[in-house]
């Protein structure tokens, strides 16, 4: 019965010491937000939102996407929530919002596209 026991408090020691050691405080991972398909244009245009870390705020990045690879074009700093895009007349008209404040109110931004 002891074995048993010791066992079992093994297994949940190291299951413990697993999940401290894989715990991961900030999301890594960039999130796409839309892909946009430009008019007249041989790109097209990927939005991100990139998660906050201990060195940076969370932001929304603009990327453009040739057949070479992606390009960052433009980083919208402190802005973490896409209300909504539009392509227009050679702009890119961006919606931006704060979701960390109480009475943040949206944002509207325009991007001369390339």
């Amino acid at each position: 019965m002891k074995t048993v026991i010791s066992v079992v408090i093994i297994i949940l020691a190291a299951f413990f010491a697993y999940k401290l050691l894989t715990f991961k405080l900030f999301q890594e991972d960039d999130v796409k937000l839309k892909v946009i398909d430009v008019p007249d244009r041989k790109y097209k245009l990927n939005l991100y939102y990139i998660p906050a870390n201990a060195t940076n705020q969370s932001y929304i990045q603009i990327r453009q996407v040739t057949t070479a690879g992606e390009n960052v074009i433009k980083s919208y700093e402190r802005y973490n929530y896409l209300v909504s895009c539009a392509v227009n007349e050679g702009y890119l008209k961006l919606i931006l919002n704060d979701t960390s404040f109480i009475n943040g109110k949206p944002h509207t931004l325009l991007l001369k596209l390339p």
